[in-house]
């Protein structure tokens, strides 16, 4: 990957993941974050996150990585999961997916420590719920086709989880799918137009 102090040019034939994350990052929080927010007292500066992820150069396996700011604080990009490794991340507005395929909701640990149940045995039965609560939506061999329509499926069920909670919505409108994969690369699969298909084609 060449760099300069204005331009991150990649090269097709060598570049990774880590190091586009990398430069992202410092893009992102060195440049803009830190001086935008400088001001700004910690415990005020925004939360904002960020998913990078796809395929390495010469890479079989996608890989993804995490930037998350918080406090006006960021370690840099972290690896969500091992190469080998396949599965369902989700941020934001979590609390519909957690429950359907963790079993349990993103309030049940914070209520267990509550009622005096000390961390140790909270680790022990986060582990014993994420062994046999979990349903296996997510598989290896899972066509792409059935991985855009779980994806589809799953940001769904977050808008009208949101819309039928008590208060305010807070996720909605059009659902925008995109895939990656190894030999097709990024390829619009569902999105939203502004003009007619003419003017904006699909890919």
């Amino acid at each position: 990957m060449l760099m300069n102090d204005e331009v991150n040019i990649i090269d097709e034939g060598s570049y990774t993941i880590k190091e586009i994350a990398d430069n992202f990052f410092k893009f992102i929080f060195n440049k803009k974050y830190q001086k935008e927010f400088e001001a700004w007292p910690d415990d005020q500066k925004p939360y904002i996150g960020f998913v990078i992820g796809g395929y390495s150069s010469n890479s079989a396996q996608a890989e993804t990585w995490i930037i998350e700011i918080s406090g006006g604080k960021c370690n840099g990009p972290v690896m969500r999961r091992s190469l080998d490794d396949c599965g369902a991340d989700w941020f934001g507005e979590p609390e519909a997916i957690t429950r359907l395929i963790k079993g349990y909701s993103t309030n049940t640990f914070s209520l267990l420590k509550s009622i005096g149940i000390p961390d140790q045995r909270l680790q022990e039965i986060e582990r014993i719920f994420n062994e046999r609560l979990e349903a296996p939506l997510i598989l290896p061999p899972m066509p792409i086709q059935d991985a855009i329509d779980i994806a589809y499926f799953l940001v769904d069920l977050t808008c009208k989880f949101s819309k039928y909670s008590p208060g305010a919505p807070t996720v909605g409108g059009p659902i925008e799918i995109a895939a990656i994969t190894k030999h097709e690369g990024f390829k619009w699969i569902r999105r939203k137009h502004y003009y007619n298909s003419e003017l904006n084609p699909k890919e």
